[in-house]
């Protein structure tokens, strides 16, 4: 994961080092940040950065190895071009759409607003850091165990446990979501309305699920009304961000395709043992499976498996749209994914 770092910024982070709030998360924050991040910084190493004392104590500690990350990257024209704009995200790639920004510019306030993207202001890069950690344990993986109230209660445990973080996208492949979309408003309606609780702006949805599916007790195929289902969750999502959004459904077959449950948004990757359809309308358990894992995209590994997980739904999705065009349905319009229609 990118990160792209102001020199304000900068020595704001080095003195909180020295602030009592941060007491308990600087030293892991700043393994992360040297550690699993990619840091680019927004200025040039020149000869006079060097000669400030409080800029080379830091480079002098910073020097001593890499971790898995790659090495530090400094850049002489700031990324994203000042003056920032709310609309800054229009022409970011995918890395830079799961990239942090640290950066100090006056209009910084409307970028966070808009809940797309995770960006801190001078004074917050330890809040905004911190964010990327699943757990008061500082660690990037959370595990949850569905069958058990205590460990996962409702949709509603990933918005208190503050593992809904910014986003533009989501991505999710559950090869049964369709299997009986009555249950839909308590389970993927829950799970969209937490996963986009603080957004404010449009969000891109690919869902990737079977079309059609076999009723047991009638011994007959069924596809149900896919028009009406992405109608209800952009009317869903609509009147949660205030904004219209875009919703995709990318229909695959079982054979020879990936049988994961998987959502993945900017920053975030969910995995789930069984299909995401957890509860009934009781809010009782009705799902086989056990595990829910979470993994935040700032551990470098997750990054890289996010980064193969995009490249195999892009690839699913060329094939797709090469057999049979009309097994992509809806606005077709991802920050991650490329349709044949943004060629």
């Amino acid at each position: 994961m990118e990160v792209y770092i102001d020199k304000e910024n900068l020595r704001s982070f080095i003195r909180a080092r020295n602030d009592s709030r941060y007491e308990d998360c600087y030293d892991d924050c700043y393994r992360m940040l040297k550690r699993q991040l990619h840091i680019n910084y927004n200025f040039s190493k020149t000869r006079e950065l060097l000669e400030d004392e409080e800029l080379k104590n830091y480079f002098m500690l910073s020097g001593q190895g890499n971790g898995d990350s790659e090495a530090d990257t400094y850049i002489e024209e700031m990324f994203p071009n000042r003056p920032v704009k709310a609309n800054i995200a229009n022409e970011f790639d995918k890395r830079q759409r799961s990239a942090v920004y640290l950066i100090d510019d006056e209009k910084t306030k409307l970028v966070i607003e808009k809940g797309a993207l995770l960006i801190g202001e001078s004074g917050t890069e330890l809040a905004t850091l911190n964010r990327l950690f699943c757990g008061s344990d500082y660690d990037f993986h959370k595990l949850y165990n569905i069958q058990n109230p205590k460990s996962f209660a409702s949709w509603g445990q990933l918005k208190e446990d503050k593992l809904n973080l910014p986003l533009s996208d989501i991505i999710l492949m559950d090869r049964y979501l369709g299997t009986d979309l009555d249950l839909a408003p308590y389970n993927l309606f829950k799970l969209l309305d937490v996963l986009v609780d603080g957004v404010r702006d449009k969000v891109n949805v690919v869902l990737l699920c079977s079309k059609e599916y076999y009723n047991k007790n009638d011994k007959r195929t069924y596809s149900p009304d896919w028009e009406k289902f992405r109608k209800e969750i952009k009317d869903l999502l609509k009147k949660k961000t205030g904004f219209g959004c875009y919703v995709t459904f990318v229909f695959y077959t079982q054979d020879k395709n990936p049988h994961d449950r998987t959502i993945l948004t900017n920053y975030m990757l969910f995995r789930s043992g069984d299909s995401f359809c957890y509860y009934n309308s009781r809010g009782d358990v009705i799902s086989k499976g056990n595990s829910l894992d979470v993994d935040s995209l700032a551990k470098k590994s997750n990054f890289d498996y996010a980064m193969s997980f995009i490249e195999m739904v892009q690839n699913l999705c060329d094939k797709i749209y090469g057999l049979n065009p009309d097994n992509i349905l809806g606005d077709k319009k991802s920050n991650y994914i490329r349709f044949s229609e943004q060629l």
